[in-house]
């Protein structure tokens, strides 16, 4: 069985969550301090999940998304968390574009 292809990571060395608006297709990538395991998830539901509770918002460091997760880890039980903004794996260059022009216009 192959692995899937790794996500990419955007360089951004202190991401907010308002950032992916800029990065069309990227989502925040969630991923276990211990063994790994990764999710991904929409960084402006998370940004609204956040306001809503009174928490944060769109100008939150994804740094801080991480910070504040308090469930274990599903496959390992660990609770340390790290997370980025990535592009998916399926995204290609041609996909990026299209949801760009999708946004401008």
């Amino acid at each position: 069985m192959r692995a899937p292809p790794p996500d990419r990571i955007l360089p951004l060395p202190a991401a907010r969550l308002d950032q992916a608006r800029y990065f069309p297709g990227c989502v925040v990538l969630l991923s276990c301090g211990g063994c790994g395991w990764r999710r991904r998830y929409d960084p402006l539901r998370i940004a609204h999940r956040l306001y809503t509770l009174g928490d944060g918002g769109l100008q939150t460091p994804v740094a801080d998304v991480a910070a504040r997760i308090k469930a274990a880890c599903a496959r390992c039980g660990a609770r340390r968390w790290d997370a980025c903004l990535a592009y998916p794996p399926g995204l290609d260059e041609r996909e990026a574009m299209r949801l760009r022009r999708r946004l401008r216009d």
